[in-house]
């Protein structure tokens, strides 16, 4: 799982929404699956069975699974990759509302993805310092923004 975060994380990085979405997807699949087998968490899984191997009791590395679930299922979270840097979150409680301030690393002209999950359901506009922004829908509540490399700036993200 650890290998597969680092994947998800670069393909945010590299705006490949639904990539990082079939990542995380899956991986939360093969986990449910297995802990329902066997009520255990395993070190790590085989890709030709989708079963859990070695050590039976490894919980340290649930933490790609936590974050997975998080990142898609909990409403009020900003995720983003490796080269995205936050430097202030705001989510207003009901997730009306969320605003970042955010410094987009990387070469200018290239678009990465950052991931925020908010009020199923509700319909959202972003905005990149007061301009609309691009948006991908990967589930209900759950958006894909393109952002610009190469700058600092605030997305807000407002229910319609």
């Amino acid at each position: 799982m650890p290998h597969q975060w680092f994947f998800w994380k670069a393909f945010l990085d590299l705006g490949q929404g639904e990539l990082a979405w079939k990542v995380a997807r899956t991986a939360l699949e093969v986990w449910r699956r297995e802990v329902e087998a066997t009520y255990n968490c395993w070190e790590h899984f085989v890709v030709a069975t989708g079963r859990g191997a070695g050590w039976h009791h490894f919980g340290g590395l649930s933490a790609p699974v936590l974050n997975w679930y998080s990142a898609y299922h909990r409403p009020g979270r900003l995720t983003t990759g490796f080269a995205v840097w936050v430097d202030a979150l705001r989510v207003e409680k009901d997730c009306r509302a969320l605003e970042a301030e955010l410094r987009v690393y990387g070469r200018a002209g290239r678009t990465l993805s950052v991931l925020a999950s908010l009020d199923p359901g509700a319909e959202y506009a972003a905005t990149w310092d007061g301009e609309p922004c691009a948006t991908q829908i990967v589930h209900s509540g759950v958006f894909y923004v393109g952002l610009p490399c190469g700058e600092r700036g605030t997305l807000r993200l407002l229910r319609r």
